[in-house]
């Protein structure tokens, strides 16, 4: 198409158009990346969590109309599903902030938006008389996770001389585009993981899998957009494969195990267990839950 022969806005809904053909792509991508095939079929909050997330990152693009107050809303959605929102959420803030990307009524419409789902479910569990239990099993418990004093020193000195050199980069950089937003976003967001987040796990940086994806196909030359995306899509699917392993026999363990369970207690009994694997009895203690 010849991009001058046609009007600004068929031009602006061209764009548009490519841009959300893009972003379907990378999802389409990210959902098969290892190790998100087979975590992303497993009974865990993870894929809700990134979910409302990639849903938050696409609205955030856009900048117009109720989109600032819809991403907040999808924020305050892939809170409630994970406190691992945390570190993405401060991590957008501070790219915002440090390019000085977003206006002040954009964050304060996208303040009011997450602060809807998260007043209503305080409010609930308040009404249920479990906004203690909430807090702490949500907030206080991970918070107390320990970590050695050095760590927490020597993250805190990494961090301050991370955000002196990204806070000096900003200031020379005069391109305030999706892909310069978010390429500090995952400068921010590593910081702020090794430096002050509790426990780390190979999850904790899936987030970082559709942003490398966004960042490069921005990159690509347009001409070369679908075969390069063809090419790791494919890649992805054959790695996801591998890394799920799906030609294996099904491990009939877990379902054993609860059926032992089920079969040896009553409703009303105990089950200490690993990690929730009994999921059809009582737990002994909060600590455990």
């Amino acid at each position: 198409l010849d991009m001058r022969a046609l009007h600004v806005d068929d031009v602006e809904g061209l764009r548009e158009a490519l841009t959300a053909f893009g972003m379907a792509l990378v999802i389409a991508l990210f959902s098969v990346m290892p190790p998100w095939l087979s975590k992303s079929v497993e009974f865990r909050n993870d894929t809700l969590w990134i979910f409302f997330w990639l849903a938050a990152l696409v609205l955030i693009t856009r900048q117009r109309g109720p989109a600032p107050f819809l991403a907040g809303l999808a924020f305050g959605l892939c809170l409630l599903a994970s406190i691992k929102a945390v570190p993405l959420l401060l991590a957008h803030a501070l790219a915002l902030v440090t390019l000085r990307w977003w206006s002040r009524e954009h964050a304060l419409r996208f303040a009011l938006g997450a602060a809807v789902p998260i007043a209503i479910v305080v409010a609930w569990m308040y009404a249920a008389g479990a906004l203690d239990a909430m807090v702490y099993d949500t907030l206080l418990f991970n918070a107390a996770a320990p970590v050695s004093a050095a760590r927490r020193i020597g993250g805190a000195a990494a961090f301050a001389v991370v955000a002196a050199i990204t806070v000096f980069a900003s200031r020379r950089i005069t391109n305030r585009s999706l892909q310069t937003h978010l390429t500090f976003f995952a400068i921010w967001y590593v910081a702020l993981l090794l430096a002050f987040w509790p426990i780390l796990t190979s999850r904790d940086f899936l987030p970082l899998v559709p942003v490398a994806a966004l960042v490069i196909a921005a990159a690509l030359p347009r001409q070369h957009w679908q075969t390069a995306l063809a090419a790791a899509l494919a890649a992805a699917t054959l790695g996801g494969i591998i890394e799920a392993r799906i030609w294996r026999t099904p491990d009939d363990a877990r379902e054993d195990f609860v059926d032992a369970a089920v079969r040896l207690t009553a409703p009303d009994e105990y089950v200490f267990d690993l990690k929730g694997d009994a999921v059809f009895r009582r737990r002994p203690v909060a600590l455990v839950y």
